[in-house]
């Protein structure tokens, strides 16, 4: 006879990335939408924002979501795999704040370099 494996144990998605992946989207998105509340394109706390904003909302959202994409597929393939709409929509949020962020802020750099001739 075999032995007995034990109850069947579902997976779903790894939180932490997509959470991370969030934050660093909305953190760039709020660092984006300061710029210009508080500054003009001419002020040194223009560049101050924008360009985290773009570091965050760009490399950190999108290296975030692709370390989820990894782990989220090694756990799909490890066993049986439960989906969690959540965890999607989350996934699509923070990808769609990634891109307005850095669309965003890369218009705010392209003034403060056309404002200031830097570069």
């Amino acid at each position: 006879m075999a032995a007995d494996p034990g109850p069947l144990r579902l997976r779903t998605g790894p939180w932490p990335w997509v959470l991370a992946a969030t934050a660093a989207a909305v953190a760039g998105l709020a660092l984006a939408i300061a710029a210009p509340l508080t500054a003009a394109p001419t002020d040194p706390a223009w560049p101050a924002l924008a360009l985290p904003g773009w570091a965050l909302g760009g490399i950190g959202t999108f290296v975030l979501l692709g370390a989820h994409l990894v782990a989220d597929t090694r756990r799909q393939a490890a066993g049986p795999y439960v989906s969690t709409p959540a965890q999607t929509l989350l996934y699509r949020v923070a990808a769609a704040g990634g891109l307005l962020t850095v669309a965003a802020t890369a218009i705010e750099i392209a003034l403060w370099v056309s404002k200031t001739g830097v570069l």
